[in-house]
């Protein structure tokens, strides 16, 4: 029995492909009016746009209807060094914007110790990024809420819009919560968006997702106050226990870093690439500078997945192969086949501390000149595409075509000395190089280890020949 059958027949009805996550929910109907309840002094916490939107819409309603919303208090965090040399101060917009609504300001980093003023009853923390401590939401009469950009408890964390795009979620939606004493993101539910949710366009990038979810969110949120769904006790509207809890955890949300954008070649396809690109922004990895004998990262400009319409990789590996096993001589081996252009990319370790330990991932891929002379193609280990790679921007200069960028990046290497190189002891061929640096002063030296040892194939995985399976961890 699968959790399709148990859920009601209106939700049954709904493809599976197009939820954004299983199991039936329920949804508030709630008929608490606002006269209900004292009038409104709330505390606002927040930084980005999509929390600019909510205390807008607040604020506009503090003006219609000042019997429901008597105050409004606004704590930010405190801005950031920013710019070349970490001279300047950049603020969070929701300060900006309430300094222009002319609305109380608290810059704090830490709750401890601090009490608000206004004899505050309500505390609304939209992307506020630090947690609200039992002690204020204690005292403040109706506790606090939240609007979050997902159905709950899909995507619980910091980084909701990211994570369901990088799902490729067709369908995604904006939960009202309370503020949960002991954790974020575990409030009682409500309000929610109906099944299927709201419809994700195609290859819709982070901003674009943001642009549609905050209008309803900032709705939702004054709809919510308006039916005093802040008044106890609180009906929870979420989704409810079903057979399908028992079987998977709902995807997290964790804050996106940088070590997230960083490629690794061996597990991503190219459609991936592209993806993370779009997600999260310029992608990146770095790779040794054959040219000043150091390591550089290199971000990821323009780039998309292209199909091998060429053949490059299929022609070039049936000549090698016809080659290694002495069908072709020296001459019937065209020169094009005979120089390959490759660059030793290396994938560094999320933590500093692996860092020093040597988890230093290193990858020797071929990549090929595109017909339009500015990009290049770059096969992956994984899928039926080529990573077709129109601009880089090389650590320390401005964005340049990759053609000319990569330059000083790659290395040429005959057919004749690599086939033989490209062996193991058992005379099979291996299909790529992947290895653990002992350290990164050893990266120079591994690139020269690896210099005539390198034969790719698509769609194959990845081994290493004996000489350096000490590296593999």
């Amino acid at each position: 029995m699968t959790w399709l059958v148990l859920r009601p027949a209106a939700f049954a009805r709904v493809p599976a492909a197009t939820t954004c996550r299983p199991g039936p929910r329920f949804y508030s109907a709630a008929t608490t009016g606002a006269g209900l309840s004292d009038p409104l002094r709330i505390l606002f916490c927040g930084s980005d746009d999509f929390s600019c939107a909510a205390l807008s819409a607040l604020h506009a309603e503090k003006k219609r209807n000042p019997a429901l919303i008597e105050s409004l208090d606004v704590v930010v965090r405190p801005g950031k060094l920013s710019g070349r040399g970490m001279k300047s101060v950049r603020e969070v917009p929701l300060k900006n914007l309430a300094e222009q609504l002319r609305l109380p300001i608290y810059v704090r980093d830490t709750f401890t110790g601090w009490q608000p003023r206004n004899n505050i009853n309500l505390i609304i923390a939209v992307s506020f990024g630090l947690f609200v401590p039992p002690r204020l939401l204690k005292m403040a009469k109706y506790g606090g809420l939240n609007v979050h950009p997902s159905l709950l408890p899909d995507f619980r964390g910091p980084a909701p819009l990211q994570h369901t795009l990088l799902k490729g979620r067709t369908h995604t939606g904006i939960t009202l919560q309370t503020l949960d004493h002991e954790k974020f993101d575990h409030g009682a539910i409500l309000a929610q968006s109906p099944l299927p949710g709201i419809p994700i366009p195609e290859k819709c990038s982070t901003q674009q997702l943001l642009d549609i979810v905050t209008p309803p969110a900032a709705d939702m949120l004054v709809d919510g106050l308006r039916r005093g769904l802040y008044v106890p006790p609180h009906a929870d509207a979420g989704w409810k226990p079903s057979i399908w809890n028992f079987l998977s955890t709902p995807p997290h949300a964790p804050k996106v870093t940088n070590h997230d954008r960083q490629i690794p070649w061996f597990e991503w396809t190219a459609d991936h690439i592209v993806t993370r690109q779009r997600v999260l922004g310029n992608i990146w990895c770095s790779a040794v500078n054959n040219t000043l004998q150091k390591e550089q990262r290199i971000k990821f400009g323009r780039v998309e997945a292209v199909d091998d319409v060429h053949d490059h990789i299929k022609q070039f590996t049936r000549r090698l192969k016809l080659y290694q096993k002495n069908r072709m001589s020296d001459d019937e081996v065209l020169e094009e086949d005979r120089k390959v252009k490759v660059v030793f990319w290396i994938q560094k370790p999320e933590h500093d501390a692996d860092a020093e330990e040597g988890k230093w991932r290193v990858a020797r891929l071929p990549y090929f000149d595109h017909e339009d002379g500015k990009s290049i193609v770059i096969p992956v280990f994984k899928g039926d595409k080529l990573l077709k790679v129109s601009t880089l921007i090389v650590e320390g200069a401005k964005e340049r075509p990759a053609a000319s960028a990569i330059k000083s990046f790659g290395t040429v290497t005959d057919a004749q000395t690599r086939h033989k190189a490209a062996l193991n002891r058992d005379g099979t061929a291996y299909h790529g190089v992947v290895a653990m640096t002992d350290n990164r002063a050893t990266v120079t030296r591994m690139a020269q280890l690896f210099l005539e040892m390198w034969l790719y194939e698509l769609g194959q995985r990845v081994t290493a020949p004996p000489s350096i399976t000490r590296w593999y961890k």
